[in-house]
């Protein structure tokens, strides 16, 4: 597979199709601007799969690579999970006609979290500093999305989650914390269902809650106390295990 800068890339997907006497095989190469596609797997079919065949379907590799933008498409509820890592270069997310759309978030929205060194988001000209592990939501309607990281031998690494959407949202940058900032997020929807970033929260974070105020009293008291002297060199995430679950902590 080749990756290219401003997901101006090429992605090949295979497939298999039956041959003229009806049991040969082929292998069918087809161009996909924008990542790989992977199709929905049969419940009963799965039961079948080795752990090759397995790893193949669901489990996604190298979603990290230097300035390179690395998209998996899934038919399952059209979910398109993204790994960008600028190094040296600014990335820019666009839609590319697999999409069906002028621009990546004209009719889908997204929730990002930076797992890597700090960098800085850029949507529609307004700029958004992401340290370590904060995250952001990005409606639907915005235009322009670009990613750069502040520091090359620490560079950002912005896990990028995106579905399609309805209505459009404003831009939040929130982090994983309860507070006046985040309540908007939070709240209900008139239809009773969660806001979209909020089910993305509760569903990645193993605690299965934001985080509160009250939880970084704990650990303060701990590194503060005579307790921790002999704690060198150590980052204690209090994060409700968010970043173990997507991704590798920040070097």
């Amino acid at each position: 597979m080749l990756y290219k800068t401003e997901i101006s890339y090429q992605i090949k997907k295979t497939g298999a199709v039956r041959g003229r006497k009806g049991n040969e095989k082929r292998k069918k190469t087809e161009t996909f601007y924008g990542g790989v596609v992977r199709q929905a797997s049969n419940a009963k079919d799965v039961k079948h799969y080795t752990t090759e065949r397995l790893r193949e379907e669901f489990h996604i590799a190298n979603l990290f690579t230097k300035d390179n933008v690395r998209m998996v498409y899934s038919h399952i509820d059209r979910i398109l999970t993204a790994g960008l890592m600028p190094v040296r270069q600014t990335l820019k997310l666009e839609a590319g006609k697999e999409l069906a759309a002028e621009y990546f978030l004209q009719r889908r929205e997204m929730g990002c979290i930076n797992i890597g060194g700090k960098g800085i988001i850029t949507v529609d000209g307004v700029e958004y500093e992401m340290n370590p592990r904060d995250g952001i939501y990005i409606g639907m309607g915005n235009k322009e999305i670009t990613f750069k990281s502040c520091d090359e031998t620490e560079p950002a690494k912005f896990y990028v989650s995106s579905c399609p959407a309805h209505t459009a949202y404003p831009t939040v940058k929130i982090d994983i914390i309860a507070t006046p900032q985040t309540a908007p997020l939070r709240e209900r929807q008139a239809d009773g269902s969660r806001h979209p970033f909020d089910s993305f929260i509760i569903a990645k974070t193993p605690a299965a809650r934001w985080g509160e105020a009250e939880d970084l009293a704990g650990p303060a008291v701990f590194l503060a106390s005579e307790a921790s002297n002999f704690v060198n060199g150590h980052i204690l995430y209090v994060d409700g295990g968010i970043l173990a679950y997507i991704g590798k902590q920040p070097k």
